[in-house]
């Protein structure tokens, strides 16, 4: 689980929600993990800033999945459809998450928008998530 957030908290409504979310997208039927071929374990690098390495691997994967060279830009939401990455509007008692990543073993890769984050009230804000909302294991 990843949380867009610099320090999340979440009560207990929060965590019932993320649990009930991410059974909902279990190993069963219909899930499906399209980001699992490109998993892999990447080192924090002590003397690089984090955002500085956040924006290397998110340049590194537009450059593996081939999105750059479009004047108009990348259509995000569709390519989130077209990995499989289930994008829910959910209400978190914390209003600074801006949204929560959560991936693993055959699981369905799901991205939790906190619509009470004043930012995803418009398309420009949710539209910022995305790069900092990677996924990793659980």
């Amino acid at each position: 689980m990843m949380f867009a957030s610099v320090s999340p908290t979440i009560d207990t409504s929060d965590a019932i929600a993320l649990a009930g979310l991410l059974m909902e997208n279990g190993s069963g039927q219909g899930s499906r993990d399209a980001l699992g071929v490109h998993a892999r374990n990447v080192s924090l690098k002590p003397h690089v800033d984090p955002w500085k390495q956040g924006y290397s691997l998110a340049q590194e994967w537009s450059e593996t999945m081939n999105l750059g060279g479009n004047d108009n830009g990348v259509d995000i939401e569709q390519h989130l459809k077209d990995l499989s990455v289930l994008v829910r509007d959910l209400v978190f008692a914390d209003t600074t998450i801006g949204a929560v990543a959560m991936a693993g073993e055959n699981r369905r890769p799901v991205i939790a928008v906190n619509t009470a984050n004043p930012r995803n009230k418009y398309p420009t804000g949710r539209r910022l998530l995305w790069p900092t909302s990677c996924v990793t294991s659980l």
